[in-house]
């Protein structure tokens, strides 16, 4: 059975991210409201259907740290002049950290009867707005500064510093089990492995950051581990990445290509050569 509904309101809310030629960055947001009916009992008078009853911009300018530089909110459609007041005092959160905790900041800096609602539920996703534009910022941060704690740290589940991500990504800020996955085995393991499995030619090697290798062959077979940095190997037109304790298994004649990130790739590596054939 299908049931007949009436449309009665819509609330549309738009964020967009920017980057600026000083380094900072913008994010606005713009809320609106309308009732799809007549309103007879709004202040001032009626409103018609599809009229906004709300209609709230605000454009927030942070740094790569987070810290807000500028805070602007005007109320182009609202219920009672009070409001337009009520948006000029957000003003006040410049300085605030958008990063964990902000919202608790928020109250503590600008009180509800101070302040307009609307643009209040819109702040939290100001943020995550403003955290997903400075994302390229951000990785070129950690890739000149690996050390430096990340912004999203324990901000959620895969951010955790008990977390695969951070293992892989930012192992130095990991405090989560050293369990090996079980794809993955310790150095001394791996090295055994090698040994075990006739891998008797191997060395330690580095590659440049975003190296791309077009698709080719090996005449040996290659075994290796990931110590730091990552790979994206495809064969057959199917692509796997490989992090730091994964193992890389490629045998001879396959067909293959090679994409290195953006903090190169360092590993260690075995070849089988066949019986007879040189060691290169």
């Amino acid at each position: 059975m299908t049931v007949q509904r009436t449309p009665l309101h819509s609330r549309t809310i738009q964020l967009d991210g920017f980057a600026r030629d000083d380094g900072l960055f913008d994010v606005d947001a713009r809320l609106t409201d309308v009732k799809h009916y007549r309103m007879t009992n709004w202040p001032g008078g009626s409103l018609n259907a599809g009229e906004p009853m709300h209609d709230m911009h605000v454009t927030m300018t942070v740094d790569a740290d987070g810290i807000i530089h500028g805070l602007q909110a005007r109320a182009a459609a609202h219920p009672h002049q009070v409001c337009q007041q009520g948006a000029v005092n957000f003003s006040r959160l410049v300085g605030l950290s958008i990063r964990k905790g902000f919202t608790k900041a928020v109250a503590e800096r600008l009180g509800p009867d101070e302040s307009c609602t609307h643009i209040r539920e819109m702040l939290q996703q100001m943020a995550t707005v403003a955290f997903q534009s400075m994302r390229e910022a951000r990785h070129q941060t950690y890739s000149s500064a690996p050390q430096k704690k990340p912004v999203l740290l324990n901000s959620c589940i895969a951010w955790s510093s008990q977390g695969d991500w951070v293992k892989v990504r930012f192992p130095s800020f990991y405090d989560g089990p050293n369990t090996p996955a079980p794809d993955q085995m310790d150095r001394a393991s791996f090295e055994a492995r090698l040994k075990r499995e006739g891998y008797l030619d191997t060395e330690i090697k580095r590659i440049a950051p975003n190296l791309v290798v077009p698709e080719h062959t090996h005449d040996f077979d290659v075994l290796a581990q990931v110590s730091a940095g990552e790979v994206t190997i495809t064969c057959n037109g199917e692509a796997r990445t490989y992090r730091p304790g994964d193992i890389v298994d490629v045998p001879a004649g396959v067909l293959h290509s090679e994409v290195y990130g953006p903090e190169g790739y360092t590993f260690l590596v075995g070849r089988r050569h066949k019986a007879g054939q040189p060691v290169q």
